[in-house]
């Protein structure tokens, strides 16, 4: 907090402590520490800023919808978020929704949450966003109830994932009508990692794109 460089409080921990071999970490792991913390800062501080742009967004937009939630200790835990055109196009696409985690690649180091489609140009369209600070099962079932709140109570016929086990539980516990399909994205990308076999890898692959019966590819 008063500037010192990150090697100057790792001398201060070791003089403290008579030692390096008494100090039971090492610079390394400061930095580490020390990164987390900045984030948190990043995040926290900004979390008034982002409720209101997400107010004025409300007040121009009547179908805008948004929501968030705070810990114990008064800190923005998750944000969720939905803007009219995200409404109109769940309601003609959202058959089939892809649930999208990309990791941690925003300056916040959060998991965002995509939950999209695809409309009819084949091109995805994304029907809401959020942003949360952990990946528990009663995170991602506060997304997807907030989720299925904000459109109205209307469900999606079929859930695609990335076979993540917590989103498998939480589909079941709150979709449990939808059909819950694997990304064949994912299962490709993970094939190729196990397997070093290309021509075995690209027939795999190709017939993943096949329309066919489970005993035809099965067979194949």
């Amino acid at each position: 907090m008063v500037g010192a460089r990150i090697c100057q409080i790792m001398k201060h921990f070791v003089i403290k402590a008579g030692g390096y071999s008494n100090v039971r970490f090492c610079i390394k792991d400061l930095y580490n520490r020390m990164d987390e913390e900045c984030r948190k800062d990043i995040f926290n501080g900004n979390a008034e800023g982002a409720l209101g742009f997400l107010a004025t967004k409300k007040n121009a937009d009547n179908m805008f919808f948004y929501k968030y939630h705070v810990d114990t200790e008064g800190r923005l835990a998750r944000l969720f978020w939905a803007d009219s055109k995200s409404h109109m196009d769940f309601n003609i696409f959202g058959d089939v929704l892809v649930f999208d985690t990309t990791y941690k690649t925003n300056k916040y180091c959060k998991p965002l949450v995509v939950l999209a489609g695809v409309n009819n140009h084949l091109n995805s369209t994304i029907f809401c966003c959020a942003l949360l600070s952990d990946e528990r099962i009663e995170t991602y079932e506060w997304v997807l109830s907030t989720f299925i709140e904000a459109m109205k109570g209307r469900k999606p016929v079929v859930v695609m994932t990335d076979g993540d086990s917590v989103m498998r539980r939480v589909i079941k516990n709150l979709l449990s009508d939808a059909c819950h399909k694997l990304c064949s994205w994912h299962l490709h990308r993970n094939v190729r990692s196990n397997i070093r076999c290309e021509e075995f890898n690209n027939r795999l692959y190709n017939l993943m794109a096949r329309k066919c019966t489970t005993h035809e590819f099965e067979d194949r």
